[in-house]
């Protein structure tokens, strides 16, 4: 789905979206509806990959979406020294208000 379709979509029905951050790297944005879920793409069908927060905002913003779920994987191994032993890390779910 690209970000004008989400636009469209948002007006018509109700949708959510969830901002992963998986990683150091990127973020990418999920939306899920009765219909089913999927990442935001181009119009090419590559994902949308986001450097900051402020810009995943924005384009959420412009869709008209005002609440979203951001999702970071929660390193085990980073936070308490485990080496691994405590299996691939999970993630950590936080509701976030998109600031206009």
């Amino acid at each position: 789905m690209t970000p004008r379709q989400l636009k469209r979509i948002g007006r018509q029905r109700p949708v959510s979206t969830r901002i992963i951050a998986d990683g150091c790297r990127d973020y990418l944005v999920e939306v899920s509806s009765k219909f089913g879920a999927g990442l935001l793409t181009d119009r090419r069908g590559e994902r949308l990959r986001y450097r900051s927060l402020v810009e995943v905002y924005e384009v959420l913003r412009r869709c008209g979406i005002e609440r979203s779920i951001l999702s970071q994987r929660v390193a085990h191994d980073e936070t308490i020294g485990g080496g691994g032993r405590h299996g691939p890390a999970e993630f950590a779910d936080m509701p976030v208000t998109v600031v206009a």
